[in-house]
């Protein structure tokens, strides 16, 4: 079962590579535990009634774990908070790709193959997702030569985003697995 974190990586992930749309699945049940499987539930159980062997592999159901029950509990927080963001973001994951705005998204610290990133553009309106698919944290500086760049946070949570001190652009900070949402203004024909 992936943590919060990862589960959150995993759709953005989709989400950075083009996809338009999530199916999560796996909701905790006795069939689900009948093959072994703890799924997501805002209220799980140790164990579920129902004693059918719909695989017919003649074992017992999986019996959860406290530990596994709370994660269970946590993945399913996590679903629904995603489910919210991509419901705020869902005009620009339908629109276009924006390739009219090549960025410069060089890695200060950590890995540069753990970043993946993209500009969607909705009327305008353009916001640039960041990810770091590694287990490090990662600082990330994004310019765009010939232009000056404002960012700010699309959701509250992405707050790690400041104006580079001494040089052109932002820094972002990304923890492991870690997403950044940001909106992207822009004013041609300043700075260099």
């Amino acid at each position: 079962m992936p943590t919060p974190a990862q589960y959150r990586a995993m759709v953005y992930s989709a989400v950075v590579h083009g996809a338009t749309g999530i199916i999560v699945f796996a909701y905790d049940s006795f069939v689900t535990r009948d093959d072994g499987i703890i799924g997501v539930r805002p209220d799980p159980r140790t164990t579920y009634l129902n004693q059918i062997d719909y695989n017919h592999d003649g074992e017992p159901p999986l019996v959860a774990s406290p530990d596994e029950l709370e994660a269970s509990r946590h993945l399913w927080d996590a679903v629904v908070d995603v489910n919210a963001e991509l419901k705020a973001l869902s005009p620009w994951v339908l629109s276009p790709t924006d390739a009219t705005l090549p960025l410069d998204v060089a890695v200060r610290h950590g890995r540069g193959r753990d970043v993946n990133y993209i500009v969607k553009n909705k009327n305008g309106h353009r916001v640039l997702i960041l990810q770091n698919t590694g287990t490090t944290d990662i600082t990330l500086q994004v310019s765009r030569p010939g232009a000056e760049l404002n960012l700010k946070p699309f959701f509250k949570r992405d707050d790690d985003i400041k104006k580079a001190v001494g040089g052109d652009g932002w820094q972002v900070h990304l923890g492991a697995y870690a997403i950044a949402v940001v909106n992207v203004e822009m004013q041609m024909g300043i700075g260099h």
